[in-house]
């Protein structure tokens, strides 16, 4: 049965967690200029990591996600903290910055074209992981066949596809093969692309 001691449950020093929480809340809270939303934020982060030093020190499980959760905050309002002492400073430009990404006028009007974008996403995992699953299992049998003419070919397959990052190989079949007179849409090519590199993983899954 594990035993608490002094640093918390069992050999992990949760007050070392706890303590780091503190560290961190109290720099958001003390590394503003003025008042802002890190002095709150670090000051919440330094009361949970308190709490979680007195519930490691005392033996409680609980002072494990204190812990925890202390250095979440603290690290939240360290971050606010920079980020709002650089835009005073000049250094970054918050509002541009909101302006840049976020702007409504292009928001509407690309909209359409993000959910496009997301319908072809699933259609392109839908279609290349049931062929994927398909081929990885043809691939998995060719592996672990007795016959080294089919054995060697499969794991040589598997062990380039797995190999090799996935947008070269994609790049490959959208532009290295039109070199050789093969040229394919992007969606066909993407789902074989997608399809040959899910069938390697696959079929390791499988043997």
């Amino acid at each position: 049965m594990t035993s608490a001691g002094p640093y918390g449950w069992g050999e992990q020093p949760l007050s070392r967690t706890a303590a780091s929480g503190l560290v961190l809340g109290m720099i958001g809270a003390a590394g503003a200029i003025q008042p802002s939303f890190a002095v709150p934020v670090g000051l919440l982060g330094a009361a949970l990591s308190l709490r979680g030093l007195y519930e490691s020190a005392t033996g409680t499980r609980r002072g494990q996600r204190l812990a925890r959760a202390g250095v979440a905050v603290g690290v939240l309002a360290a971050l606010v903290s920079v980020l709002w002492a650089a835009n005073r400073r000049g250094e970054i430009d918050l509002s541009g910055l909101g302006q840049a990404y976020f702007r409504r006028d292009i928001i509407e009007v690309m909209w359409p074209a993000f959910v496009r974008g997301a319908f072809r996403t699933i259609q392109l995992a839908a279609l290349a992981g049931v062929a994927g699953v398909a081929l990885g299992l043809v691939l998995a049998v060719f592996v672990i066949s007795k016959s080294s003419w089919v054995r060697l070919p499969a794991k040589a397959y598997i062990d380039f596809f797995r190999g090799t990052p996935l947008l070269m190989q994609l790049l490959v079949i959208s532009f290295g093969l039109p070199f050789i007179g093969i040229r394919l849409d992007p969606f066909p090519a993407g789902v074989i692309g997608l399809t040959l590199n899910s069938a390697a993983y696959v079929a390791e899954i499988f043997r």
